[in-house]
């Protein structure tokens, strides 16, 4: 096939045309992936709780909270007594460890609501992270701000049912 002087096999331009849907089916691939996430992890104000676990020795629970600029906030579980205020240096995490007896959901009354939430606020936005820990595991989540939320007042925590459990 003649193009202008040049003439270019018909293989050749297979493969050029190959390349370019190849390059345009990737562009819009990634495309999509960058606006795939529209929940973002940072926010003033969260709720969070601790779910409860079988295990051996003391649990200890705790927030990880960090912030792209330095703020203050609050962290308390309005209906157990519990608050401290803390200080979060731009960058850096600072770590609020809750008392057990304030933080974590216990498992004894199956379907019954528990007054264990913890209210973290702050004066500026930030990310916390809820850590469980014990002799044999670590667990983690990231907590999400309320404002992610699209403006819901009830949030529904979805757990397993064991098989040993004897609750009915």
């Amino acid at each position: 096939m003649w193009a202008g002087k040049v003439y270019i096999k018909p293989s050749d331009l297979m493969k050029k045309i190959h390349l370019l849907l190849w390059c345009v089916l990737l562009t819009f691939t990634m495309i999509d992936k960058t606006f795939a996430q529209t929940v973002s992890t940072e926010g003033r104000a969260f709720w969070v709780s601790f779910m409860s676990v079988s295990a051996t020795g003391a649990i200890q629970h705790q927030l990880f909270i960090t912030g792209k600029t330095s703020t203050t906030g609050t962290v308390r579980v309005p209906l157990g007594g519990f608050i401290t205020t803390f200080t979060v240096t731009a960058n850096q995490t600072t770590v609020i460890d809750i008392p057990a007896a304030n933080a974590q959901v216990s498992g004894t009354s199956p379907n019954v609501p528990q007054n264990k939430g913890i209210y973290v606020s702050s004066a500026a936005d930030i990310s916390v992270y809820a850590v469980m820990r014990n002799n044999f595991r670590t667990e983690a989540s990231v907590v999400l701000p309320i404002s992610s939320f699209g403006g819901t007042t009830e949030y529904i925590i979805n757990t397993y049912r064991p098989t040993n459990d004897n609750a009915g």
